[in-house]
């Protein structure tokens, strides 16, 4: 009976060291995973993560990018385009740069070898090999206001438009920003990117129909308008916005009072903006847009002042 009693405090003793030892191994596991799953989440490339909104939320994304690579110790996003090339972008404060790769064939040296003894002259060819040619270009500047300007790339950039509704193919976007870039327009919508790209024709011609179905004729701004110059100087411009939608400007000189030869456009008002279009270039579909303020003297047309006459 004892030698029973022995045996089964025995196995008890046994079975407890067992499940102790168990759970002690299932818990130096789990400690082992969760020490593991931290450097887990570290290692590798760190995720780009980008703190001005402008550049990853508000008119264009650069998510999705294949790799980084430095120039000039700035950082640019690597993304591949469909052909297998890549071009780099960065965006710092609202500006947004690109920088891509060509590859070319510097142009054919010569030079002449000189015989004396047969007195004649012989050209010799130098072929280099090809090389590689880095472009940068800024195309967009996000934090800018409408009106905006600047060059880059021999290209030229004005910004058409900023925070304006407009309706793609059925889907209104309510906050647009329209840069003309070379002959292209394009338009970028907040919180999505870029949306779509017209030529300068097709550009106009959208613009055409909405300026005359929405626009109106401002009575408030009707008359005729100088430009407001020091009276020394004789030379000037001068508008006139007529009741019925149709206007005219060109020169004024200020000390004879006498208007140059008119140029004749319609007009109308949307919002703060004059859409002038040319009548002497119908086909083409001309138009240009000022931004109108009143001010203590009169208005400012674009950037320039005029007074009422």
């Amino acid at each position: 009976m004892k030698y029973n009693n022995l045996i089964s405090a025995l196995s008890m003793a046994i079975l407890a060291v067992f499940i102790i030892g168990s759970a002690q191994a299932q818990l130096n596991n789990k400690q082992k995973k969760a020490v593991n799953a931290e450097p887990a989440a570290k290692s590798g490339s760190p995720k780009t993560v980008n703190t001005n909104k402008c550049c990853e939320c508000d008119y264009l994304s650069l998510c999705g990018f294949s790799g980084t690579r430095p120039f000039d110790g700035i950082t640019y996003k690597a993304l591949t385009n469909n052909d297998g090339s890549i071009t780099y972008y960065n965006c710092d404060n609202g500006v947004f740069t690109m920088k891509w790769e060509t590859v070319y064939t510097p142009d054919v040296k010569t030079a002449t070898d000189y015989d004396p003894i047969s007195n004649t002259e012989t050209i010799i060819y130098f072929y280099e090999g090809q090389k590689v040619r880095l472009h940068t270009k800024v195309f967009l500047k996000c934090n800018e206001p409408m009106g905006t300007e600047w060059t880059s790339d021999g290209t030229r950039f004005y910004i058409e438009k900023k925070d304006t509704a407009i309706t793609f193919n059925g889907v209104k976007y309510k906050q647009v920003m329209v840069v003309r870039e070379g002959d292209s327009y394009i338009y970028y919508a907040k919180g999505i990117g870029k949306i779509s790209e017209v030529s300068y024709i097709d550009y106009q011609r959208g613009l055409k129909s909405v300026v005359f179905e929405k626009g109106i004729i401002d009575s408030t701004i009707t008359g005729t308008w100088i430009q407001d110059k020091h009276p020394g100087y004789s030379g000037s411009m001068y508008f006139k916005f007529n009741g019925d939608g149709m206007g005219e400007y060109g020169n004024f000189n200020q000390q004879t009072k006498v208007f140059g030869k008119p140029n004749v456009f319609k007009w109308r008002m949307i919002g703060n903006t004059l859409y002038r279009q040319q009548m002497d270039c119908e086909d083409q579909v001309c138009f240009f847009e000022f931004e109108i303020n009143k001010i203590e003297t009169g208005l400012s047309i674009g950037k320039i002042k005029y007074k009422r006459f």
